[in-house]
């Protein structure tokens, strides 16, 4: 493995090539995962951020006007500050826009001040369209997906909807009971969905009304049409509950509950099978008042989160059902706390290790006790199944340990460099990684006889996450020392 990219953020996302992330700082920062770059974008206070929907540009809302960037190489593209009428200038306003978005080809952008609006050319950084005959402050924007028309949401109970080209003014729907706040167009740009308390779509064409419903949804913030256009989501305000709609009848599908903090943004995946909701804080729901739950894992066909006493010690672990939330069962067979659990690749066993050096095997499905692993000395301090689920690691000390998973039997035992705090299987199952509390990796061969045969050397302190990306070509190690390297496996 060659020399590792040192990247200083929080997370590890094997599908995304971006992860962007505003500071309290006048400034927002993005990081390129790939080549471990890291841009300063934008300059004033910021206000928002948003990507186009191709992936190509980046905006940044400030203080001082809206910066534009290229997604892929972070230069600013263009900055807008103000526009030309005639001999004077008219600048945008002191405060950033209440509202931004781009149109589906990232030539526009559309943003709201106040009562009025701006629409940009992305490429020159001037507006040729400025509507200003909201009465009331906007609240949301969108562009259909043509580019053609624009709507806008306001807080007198309104939506209008403008010619993007000349700025004309073509329609106002009524009929909300309360302010408006979020608008968006169908992918094919012939539906108009528009919530606040309550959800209307309209006919983009004709601005007539096709379905309204009218229960109180708690002042939706987001709405958002899946990319196959038949279902629709909504989400925010103060029941913390996410919505599923038909787009054909208006009519709700399913409301997604359980979420601990106000909903701040949703979006559907690209196949529009996925619905991600984004909250305004994380927090965890203790069963007991007062009581931390960790750590938290869920089963990898996503169907139960397991939780432990975290500072409580407990030598317990809960299986909670992730619809509808629902306790499963509870796991006792350790006679100490426990420290360390994971799931086999195929969620049909779940492994547990504890202070007591024991490691406990359990059928997920009836929550039974299969096998107790002995041998160790000291506590369980990291677990892993191999991606067949035949084999597990257990790390305790110095000491590693294979055991078969259908017959407890052990395999190999192998001596660590150092305290062993993290393990990963590589996909093909070949090899092992250690990560150990001198900041060291070890790669492992497998076979009949186990052997190092690599050494990686970059991190200060202790190893605390190990994770190889799908092809097996990457390898991201998490350390103490508040840094992620990503290490190139083929070289």
């Amino acid at each position: 493995m060659k020399k590792p990219k040192r990247l200083y953020i929080v997370c590890f996302l094997i599908p995304c090539l971006l992860l962007s992330n505003g500071f309290a700082q006048e400034y927002v920062s993005q990081w390129h995962l790939p080549e471990g770059a890291k841009a300063r974008l934008g300059r004033g206070k910021l206000n928002n951020i948003i990507f186009s929907p191709d992936g190509t540009r980046v905006a940044v809302s400030t203080s001082i006007g809206i910066w534009v960037y290229d997604a892929h190489t972070t230069e600013a593209v263009s900055l807008f500050t103000g526009i030309q009428t005639g001999e004077k200038e008219k600048f945008l306003p002191t405060r950033p826009p209440e509202a931004l978005t781009f149109s589906a080809d990232a030539i526009l952008i559309a943003s709201a001040h106040g009562n009025s609006i701006y629409v940009w050319d992305t490429a020159t950084g001037t507006a040729f369209a400025i509507l200003d005959e909201h009465p009331d402050s906007i609240k949301a924007l969108a562009l259909s997906p043509d580019s053609a028309k624009l709507a806008t949401a306001a807080g007198d109970w309104t939506v209008r909807l403008w010619e993007v080209g000349t700025g004309k003014y073509l329609n106002s729907l009524t009929g909300h009971p309360s302010a408006v706040n979020a608008v968006a167009f169908s992918p094919d740009g012939k539906i108009l969905a528009s919530a606040g308390s309550s959800l209307r779509l309209w006919d983009a064409n004709t601005g007539e009304l096709l379905h309204t419903d009218n229960n109180d949804l708690g002042s939706i913030s987001k709405v958002v049409f899946a990319a196959d256009g038949n279902t629709l989501a909504t989400g925010g305000g103060w029941y913390r509950t996410a919505h599923l709609w038909d787009v054909k009848t208006g009519t709700l599908q399913k409301s997604l509950k359980g979420h601990t903090g106000k909903i701040r943004d949703i979006a559907f995946s690209p196949d529009s099978r996925t619905l991600v909701t984004a909250l305004e804080k994380l927090s965890t729901v203790p069963t007991e008042p007062g009581r931390l739950y960790w750590p938290l894992v869920f089963s990898p066909d996503g169907k139960i989160l397991v939780s432990s006493g975290g500072e409580s010690r407990s030598n317990k672990v809960t299986f909670w059902q992730t619809d509808p939330g629902a306790p499963l069962f509870t796991l006792e067979g350790h006679a100490s706390p426990v420290t360390e659990y994971a799931f086999s690749s195929d969620s049909k066993i779940f492994a547990s290790g504890s202070e007591d050096a024991a490691v406990v095997l359990w059928d997920v499905k009836t929550g039974n006790q299969l096998a107790t692993l002995t041998g160790h000395t000291k506590r369980i301090s990291t677990l892993a199944f191999s991606a067949d689920s035949k084999t597990l690691a257990s790390g305790s000390g110095n000491e590693i340990r294979l055991w078969n998973v259908y017959t407890a039997a052990l395999i190999a035992r192998l001596d660590a460099m150092e305290n062993v705090d993290a393990l990963a299987f590589a996909p093909d199952d070949k090899t092992l990684t250690s990560g150990v509390r001198n900041g060291i990796i070890q790669v492992w061969k497998l076979g009949i006889t186990p052997q190092v045969v690599s050494t990686l050397r970059s991190h200060h302190g202790l190893i605390s996450m190990l994770m190889f990306s799908p092809d097996g070509k990457t390898l991201a190690s998490g350390g103490a020392d508040g840094t992620i390297l990503l290490w190139d496996t083929q070289q």
